[in-house]
Parts: structure tokens; C-alpha cells; sequence
């Protein structure tokens, strides 16, 4: 339709083999199932993944739109959870870093490489790294995702700088400054303010953590704009609900993996299924 095109370089890479195939919204099935398994991997377990699935699928109209209208949103979000779960089952204490974690380093960097939104979840990831495995080796992990979203993304910024149209979407808070001055530089710093306040390693230990709090982040940027959404049109607006899906994923699968963990250690603590769990 001759629009800009909104997400980064990234986004098109991981979209390309679908298009070849017929359709860029074949991802978001592809990435579902993936997630599916990985989760079900995770937990040993197929039924809570689906009971997962189908919960979001039922209860959140928003990643139903996205899925029939074919926008890139959930796809978008799983591929940066699912490196940081990789992650999370890659990095130990050991000296030596494993093939692994360079590839889920190296696929996080790609997928980082989509929607700035994401880039500030990177000092939760290296406050995560640094619990698992030292700051000096997070710090090398951290260098080594920066170098690959640099390698994906500034060829084609530096093709043609002043058309490279993400840069378009800096300008989309700038319908909210009569309500919020400086709106475009406000709302990303909450949420830049927010991933430092929840960088520290002890927040950041496990898995569920690092997720909850990346939730966290993301909602820290999308919930103002419902809010000045709503101000605007002096009426519930919901027309940025759709955003919600990048912290939707997040915190649903956060809470997941805590509850299982929870129950796995209660069922551990009362084998004949004494007490209560």
C-alpha cells in the first residue's frame, strides 16, 4: 500500500522465508508452535503449554485480531522470549562458553534487530547472565548481542540514512504532546527507568523473574499511551490495546513457569500427597 515499513531489519530477515512461502502471517503459527514445544520441553509436560495457548487465545481479543489480520506482533514476541529461555538453559558457571549460548546470543540479536521497544530489556538480560555466569562474561555475552543486532541493522541504515523508515515510528507519541509534553521522549524513558530499576541481579535469577520483569518494561511502556488514548477520547480507548501483546507473552509465560515450579516443589515436598500444596 506504499506505507513505510515499521518494524527494523531484523523483523524482515526472520519474515523472509514466510514470505516466500506465501504469507509473512504464517509466522506467528510457526512461532506459537515453537513456543508450544519449547515450553512443553521445559516443563516436562504438553498440557499446561496448551492449556496456556488456549487461555490466551480465549481470554485476549488482541492476539486473536493479530492472528487473523496477520500483524507480526506475536511472532515478534516470542522470538525474543524464546532465545532468553535458551538462554537461561545454556549459561552456567563454567569457563568456557558453549555453542549454544552463542546461538541463542546470536538469535536474540536478530530478533532484537525488530522493534526498539525490545532494546531496553538488555540490562535485564545482562543483569540475568551476570547471576548465571559472572559480569565479566555477561558483559561479553551483552557485546556479543550488540554486535549482531549492529551486523543485521546498520547496513541498511547506513544504505540510506535519512529513508530508513523505522525511523518513522519515532514520531507516533508525537499525537500525544498536547496531553504529555515531550510525550516521544517521556514514555521512553519510564520505560528505560523501569528496566534499570529491575536490572539487579537478585531480581533477575530465574527465569520466571527475568520474564516478569521484562513484562514489566514492556507495559511500562504501552500502558501510558492507553492511558493518554483514553484522555484523548475523553472515553475508554482501546484502539493501542494491540501493543499489549509485547508483554502480554512475557508475563503470562512468567507466571506459568512459576506456578509449575511451585507446584513441582510441592508435589517434591509431599510425595504421598500429605499437607498442602
Amino acid at each position: 500500500m506504499g506505507n513505510a515499513i515499521t518494524p527494523m531489519p531484523g523483523a524482515v530477515v526472520l519474515a523472509a522465508p514466510f514470505v516466500l512461502l506465501g504469507n509473512s502471517a504464517y509466522q506467528n503459527g510457526f512461532w506459537l508452535a515453537v513456543f508450544f514445544v519449547a515450553l512443553a520441553h521445559r516443563l516436562k509436560d504438553a498440557r499446561a503449554p496448551l492449556l496456556l495457548l488456549w487461555t490466551v487465545l480465549l481470554l485476549s481479543p488482541v492476539v486473536l485480531h493479530a492472528l487473523l489480520t496477520g500483524n507480526d506482533y506475536v511472532a515478534n514476541s516470542l522470538y525474543i522470549l524464546l532465545p532468553l529461555a535458551c538462554l537461561s538453559d545454556a549459561v552456567s558457571g563454567r569457563a568456557r562458553p558453549s555453542r549454544r549460548a552463542y546461538s541463542a546470543l546470536v538469535f536474540l540479536g536478530v530478533g532484537l534487530s525488530s522493534r526498539a521497544n525490545f532494546l531496553i530489556l538488555l540490562p535485564l538480560v545482562t543483569a540475568f547472565l551476570a547471576h548465571r555466569v559472572g559480569a565479566r562474561t555477561a558483559i561479553l555475552y551483552t557485546g556479543v548481542v550488540i554486535a549482531v543486532f549492529a551486523g543485521v541493522t546498520l547496513p541498511f541504515y547506513l544504505h540510506d540514512p535519512p529513508h530508513f523508515s523505522p525511523l518513522h515510528t519515532t514520531h507516533k507519541l508525537a499525537q500525544y504532546e498536547s496531553i504529555l509534553p515531550h510525550a516521544g521522549l517521556v514514555v521512553p524513558t519510564l520505560g528505560a527507568l523501569a528496566a534499570v530499576a529491575l536490572s539487579g541481579t537478585r531480581l533477575n535469577r530465574t527465569l520466571p523473574q527475568l520474564l516478569r520483569n521484562c513484562a514489566v518494561v514492556q507495559a511500562a511502556l504501552v500502558v501510558p499511551v492507553g492511558v493518554m488514548a483514553t484522555i484523548r477520547s475523553q472515553r475508554l480507548d482501546l484502539t493501542e490495546a494491540g501493543y499489549g501483546i509485547f508483554f502480554l507473552f512475557f508475563g503470562v509465560t512468567a507466571y506459568w513457569l512459576a506456578r509449575s515450579g511451585a507446584l513441582r516443589r510441592a508435589a517434591r515436598a509431599n510425595p504421598d500427597g500429605s499437607g498442602e500444596a
